[in-house]
């Protein structure tokens, strides 16, 4: 419906567990969704370190322009339960 797509990845961390994606995965999603019209951009960025945050908005800023929704669906800390995320 018209919306640009920024979405982060961190391949050093989920390469540990069981559901690990393949290395090019996130490229694959960002021209998967380019294929269907849509302006898209996969910035790989460690969340776990202070400055992450704040290095993804400015990524997705630069890649497609002022944003206008955000979407964490980050849902799992080694170091907390879903009620402190």
């Amino acid at each position: 419906r018209g919306a640009d797509v920024a979405f982060s990845h961190w391949s050093a961390y989920d390469a540990g567990f069981p559901w690990a994606p393949e290395a090019d995965e996130p490229e694959r999603l960002r021209a998967e969704l380019a294929s269907l019209g849509v302006r898209a951009a996969a910035v790989a960025v460690d969340l776990s370190e202070a400055a992450g945050p704040e290095r993804l908005l400015e990524e997705a800023t630069a890649r497609l322009g002022p944003l206008a929704i955000l979407v964490n669906n980050a849902a799992y800390s080694t170091n907390d339960g879903w009620e402190q995320l």
